[in-house]
């Protein structure tokens, strides 16, 4: 119980959103755009929620453009029919001054791309931005910074358009907190 108690202590910010001091907190910074991939990203979620019942989805972002139907407004839509739609938290776009404590209190960051000229060409400065906090991430591959956070071990990895292996890293991540500590602190020491 005392452990409980400190975890919530040190989850302020996800507990005032009613995520529970055990659970194992997936974070999503940023824009949902063209080349997101709503569909793997959904699929790979679902698959790991079914298994974990302490896994909880957390954004902090929105579309990134608007339009009527757009990735973002799929993906709400998806949820909605969820039967694990409370283990989501669609929080939109939060100040700037309180995303670090999103990072702070979430267990793994998550990057999901489509592939896409920008996939192949660009990279995700909110990987840059998790691992710098000491947060370990898990990204589809495709850009070369998810090739280098693989190969440092700071980060999992899956194919694009996998959501089985999605899940499977997800759960990995979630079933051994020795090695999600681990990678945070690699993650960190990395960013360095």
């Amino acid at each position: 119980a005392n452990t409980q108690i400190i975890k919530l202590y040190e989850r302020p910010q996800l507990a005032k959103r009613g995520v529970s001091a055990d659970s194992f907190v997936i974070l999503w910074c940023g824009g949902y755009n063209t080349w997101t991939d709503v569909e793997t990203l959904y699929t790979g979620l679902e698959s790991a929620m079914a298994q974990n019942p302490k896994i909880h989805y957390v954004s902090i972002g929105e579309s990134t453009y608007n339009a009527p139907e757009n990735v973002y407004v799929r993906f709400l839509k998806m949820i909605e029919k969820s039967k694990y739609r409370d283990r989501y938290h669609m929080l939109g776009w939060q100040p700037w001054k309180e995303v670090a404590n999103y990072y702070r209190e979430s267990d793994v960051g998550l990057n999901i791309d489509a592939m896409h000229y920008e996939t192949i060409y660009g990279t995700r400065t909110r990987l840059v931005e998790m691992i710098a906090a000491g947060l370990p991430v898990i990204t589809s591959l495709g850009c070369e910074l998810s090739d280098l956070l693989r190969n440092e071990g700071v980060g999992l990895t899956f194919n694009t358009g996998d959501w089985r292996g999605l899940s499977q890293q997800i759960l990995t991540l979630s079933m051994d907190r020795d090695l999600c500590s681990n990678m945070a602190s690699k993650a960190l020491n990395y960013a360095k």
